[in-house]
């Protein structure tokens, strides 16, 4: 394109050193493999887009083997989608709804029309709730058919297969008590559950690293006895982080 506008090499060069021409030949790319002249007014969707950067891919990376290669095909799927978007020619898949998606819309409203909270904690608490939503319903089942041991079988699968901490737990679990206790009032699910719906107790300091038992205490006393400086500044080294989250009481060791 550049060689039939610019006849001067000097010209030439600057116009391929471009920052924009890898760009614009993409763009150009994209057009030519979806065929935009073809089909003027018509919106594109994401599988048309997919299909044509296949065929792109094959094309201009017969190998297929480099780690640009590897990348190209889904730059080629973006830069597609973000110009057709622009140009208001994407046509982008519905999402599907789910059966509470319309209860999530109006426990949000009552959060910030009722009672007035914050966005931050009516954000926090639609995020956490939905998929347990999405666990509880399979989005099939009615909140009318929702027990107590399903909620709390979810908290235990939480700790127990995902490693949450006990005070994130407490946070979900705050959650669903506030979204059930809505539920509630709205009838759409048992009466009870939010108050039954509990949390392991979360305990002051709970979050402070664990020591090693006396027996490793008096281990690490043993392995550095003796009058030696050096083995007296090993035995301080050992023990002053011990005594800094409070799980050893032995007097400090003066270091010479």
């Amino acid at each position: 394109m550049f060689d039939q506008l610019f006849f001067r090499s000097d010209a030439l060069t600057r116009q391929f050193s471009a920052p924009l021409v890898a760009k614009a030949r993409l763009l150009l790319a994209i057009a030519q493999y979806l065929r935009l002249a073809d089909q003027p007014n018509e919106r594109i969707s994401l599988p048309q887009i997919e299909k044509a950067a296949r065929r792109w891919f094959g094309h201009t990376w017969p190998s297929g083997k480099s780690r640009h290669a590897k990348n190209s095909r889904q730059y080629f799927i973006t830069e597609a989608v973000e110009w057709l978007t622009s140009l208001n020619r994407f046509q982008a898949t519905p999402k599907s709804v789910r059966v509470y998606d319309h209860m999530l819309v109006a426990f949000r409203s009552f959060m910030t029309e009722d009672r007035n909270l914050s966005p931050k904690t009516v954000e926090y608490r639609c995020r956490t709730v939905r998929p347990f939503l999405d666990r509880l319903l399979n989005g099939k089942r009615s909140l009318e058919t929702i027990t107590v041991s399903e909620v709390d079988a979810l908290l235990v699968e939480k700790v127990s297969k995902e490693h949450y901490a006990r005070i994130s737990i407490r946070g979900y679990a705050s959650s669903l008590r506030s979204f059930f206790r809505f539920a509630e009032m709205r009838g759409w699910c048992p009466t009870g559950i939010a108050a039954s719906i509990m949390a392991r107790r979360v305990f002051h300091h709970e979050t402070l690293p664990s020591g090693p038992s006396w027996d490793i205490v008096q281990e690490i006393v043993d392995a550095t006895a003796g009058d030696h400086p050096t083995a007296r500044l090993v035995l301080g080294l050992h023990l002053t982080p011990l005594r800094m989250v409070g799980l050893c009481s032995t007097p400090a060791v003066p270091l010479l």
